[in-house]
């Protein structure tokens, strides 16, 4: 059974208000519903274009409409809100983050760490490899790599939620959720480790 994907697919401002979210508002959403990828399918091969076409990150060195509108946020936001400043520099705004990837396993990063105290017994720089490297990787959970379903997530936030009108939310806000599809991931290989039990209780506590 081959996946089932929305058409045409959704940009980074499909979230806007107004007439274009008006138009965004009316176009069909991704189906988050357990599903087989086509690669998985013996009788329908996946071909190179339409694996291509499947995965909304852009490649390397190619501009990411969805990081850049998140960077736009954050710098409107740490201008507008300096209280928040401090913390929009330690993970979207942080000097290594320069990709979505990197933004999100940031802030799952500092959030963990926050939550440890002045005594943390986590290493938060560890926890955040550990993250990007799941999102860089090509492997694929019912259909969706970890990075797919993550940025899925983050505009279905914006879409279907009228109190969160910025993408900027639910990666500072909803971490549970994001490190939820981390989760997921291991759960669905095979691979619970330790780390991953500790940090989902310390998330969901």
């Amino acid at each position: 059974m081959s996946a089932t994907v929305a058409s045409p697919p959704r940009t980074a401002g499909s979230g806007s208000r107004g007439a274009s979210g008006a138009a965004a508002a009316a176009a069909p959403l991704v189906s988050l519903q357990p599903q087989s990828h086509p690669s998985q399918s013996s009788s329908s091969p996946i071909s190179a274009e339409e694996e291509e076409s499947s995965t909304p990150s852009p490649p390397p060195g190619v501009p990411d409409p969805l990081y850049e509108r998140l960077r736009s946020e954050a710098l409107q936001a740490a201008k507008s809100e300096p209280a928040i400043s401090c913390l929009l520099h330690r993970t979207v705004l942080d000097a290594k983050v320069t990709n979505f990837n990197q933004a999100v396993a940031a802030a799952i990063a500092h959030r963990l760490g926050s939550l440890c105290g002045t005594a943390p017994d986590i290493c938060p720089e560890a926890v955040r490899s550990i993250i990007n490297d799941a999102l860089d990787s090509d492997e694929r959970v019912l259909g969706w790599t970890m990075a797919e379903a993550v940025r899925e997530d983050v505009l279905a936030c914006v879409d279907r939620d009228p109190a969160c009108l910025t993408i900027l939310e639910p990666l500072l806000f909803f971490v549970s959720l994001l490190f939820s599809r981390y989760v997921l991931r291991c759960y669905a290989s095979f691979k619970i480790h330790i780390c991953c039990m500790y940090l989902h209780i310390r998330l969901s506590s």
